[in-house]
């Protein structure tokens, strides 16, 4: 009987120069967002998450969220012993922020720079109120598995096209959302918060400041009470800022060139941040 779970991973991978290149870790749940054209000078490779994309497992379900830390180091840890000279960058978006932080802070030493976009970093403190929390609890101690409410895809964006890209991606999950998902993501949101404090790497985070999906007091949080000394908050736009990529790559790379001193600025970006 077999114990482990298949995940899939991607790889795109250009010619670099001795002096520069990264590994750019992406738990998402679709890789459809990411173009080869606009990484010149940076290597892609990420992996979709247990039970997301085109990886195995129950979809979005999980016994514990440090699964998918435990799998994000792994695959660090396969992508250094393939390009060992090469400096490591995590990208994560939404929960794939959750996730980017807490694999940071476990291997700090390892990360050069961590950039978080549209970040799950708390929960929405109008809807985990103490009572909903405890109800919360109470119905992952008798029913697990119960389902609740569902991401409404009118909140991934503005633009109508986009939103019918999200609900006609097969890679995305349109179901509803179990109990126990949501307390795996409340015992998250409550790790990072005691991790803040300690957190040391660079850091950039962009935000959407009309995010329906992940609180932007998270972001601001973390923000304001990290102790790194090299942490930038952009905010502006919606929720997905990857759909906005041109805009959303420059700052990555304005931000990656910022921690090796390289002299070279993009300039052309027309969204306010």
């Amino acid at each position: 009987m077999r114990r482990h779970t298949c995940m899939c991973i991607k790889t795109y991978i250009h010619k670099l120069s001795s002096d520069m290149g990264a590994n750019m870790g992406f738990p998402v749940s679709t890789e459809k967002p990411y173009s080869n054209d606009l990484f010149p000078f940076l290597s892609l490779l990420f992996f979709f998450t247990v039970g997301h994309g085109q990886s195995e497992g129950e979809r979005m379900n999980i016994k514990d969220f440090q699964i998918y830390v435990r799998d994000s180091l792994q695959h660090i840890d396969l992508m250094k012993s393939r390009h060992p000279d090469l400096p490591v960058f995590i990208v994560g978006h939404s929960m794939g922020g959750a996730i980017s932080i807490l694999t940071a802070c476990e291997r700090p030493s390892e990360i050069s720079g961590v950039v978080l976009i549209g970040p799950m970093v708390q929960m929405n403190p109008e809807s985990a109120t103490p009572f909903k929390v405890f109800v919360a609890k109470l119905l992952n101690h008798m029913m697990p598995s119960l389902t609740l409410g569902s991401i409404e895809s009118r909140w991934v964006s503005r633009d109508k096209t986009q939103v019918e890209a999200y609900d006609n991606d097969e890679l995305n999950y349109h179901g509803r959302l179990r109990v126990s998902f949501g307390i795996q993501l409340m015992g998250a949101a409550e790790r990072i918060e005691r991790e803040i404090p300690s957190i040391s790497w660079p850091f950039l985070i962009l935000h959407g400041d009309d995010d329906k999906l992940c609180d932007i007091r998270g972001s601001k949080m973390m923000h304001e009470k990290a102790a790194s000394s090299d942490k930038k908050l952009k905010v502006g736009y919606f929720d997905c800022l990857f759909q906005n990529l041109m805009t959303v790559f420059l700052f990555i790379y304005n931000f990656i060139f910022h921690i090796f001193n390289i002299s070279f600025k993009f300039t052309r970006c027309t969204t306010k941040f």
